[in-house]
């Protein structure tokens, strides 16, 4: 079977074809499988992405007071929630001078709050009981998988996941840590001739953001 897997691979030059025909053509065994480490792989691209955003998010509010070393020392033990909250005071406090309909400001604005968006699917898909995996011997598909949370008001609350969903929120964190690695007009070392944000990224009716 592997020796037939390595000489379809070699023989096919579209391999988003090749990968359909793979699918195709696998066991149901095989099939769980590939659906349950798609999933836990999902998991953990995000869960490491994740981090590096968080790591991106302090070391911007850092550059934003002036990349004082005693700077960090306050932004150390502050949580997720806490970090953007204080970004959002931070960018506030900074463009307090500024119009209400200023780009700049209502792009801001948009990324405080998908980030704190992005930070609720984070804490929901991390302390959730995920059933990943879990099949019975009828079960011919696990692309979506069960997760249960105590309640106050039920014994559970109830989930559903997929692989595809949690690699969009990667995505996300890895565009919004890329918009955090770039200049801002309001860094404390900026100057006037600086681009504005909003010519800088820009941000779709979709939450997508990209660079102009």
């Amino acid at each position: 079977a592997d020796k037939n897997v390595s000489l379809l691979h070699a023989t096919c030059l579209n391999q988003d074809r090749c990968d359909a025909i793979l699918k195709m053509s696998e066991t149901r065994k095989e099939k769980l499988k590939r659906q349950e480490d798609e999933q836990y792989h999902s998991v953990g691209r995000f869960v490491v992405q994740f981090e590096h955003l968080f790591f991106a998010i302090k070391n911007k509010m850092k550059i934003l007071c002036g990349n004082y070393e005693e700077v960090s020392l306050l932004l150390e033990p502050f949580s997720v929630r806490q970090t953007i909250d204080v970004l959002s005071n931070l960018i506030n406090y900074k463009t307090k001078n500024w119009e209400k309909e200023n780009n700049d400001k209502i792009l801001f604005k948009k990324l405080i709050k998908d980030l704190n968006t992005l930070n609720q699917k984070r804490n929901a898909l991390i302390h959730t009981t995920w059933f990943i995996g879990w099949q019975s011997e009828e079960t011919t598909d696990i692309s979506e998988f069960d997760g249960y949370k105590f309640s106050s008001q039920h014994n559970f609350k109830t989930k559903k996941l997929t692989a595809n969903e949690i690699n969009e929120m990667t995505k996300l964190s890895q565009d919004l840590y890329n918009v955090f690695f770039t200049v801002w007009p309001i860094d404390i070392y900026s100057k006037n001739n600086l681009p504005e944000f909003s010519k800088i990224w820009s941000r779709d009716e979709n939450g997508n953001w990209s660079r102009t």
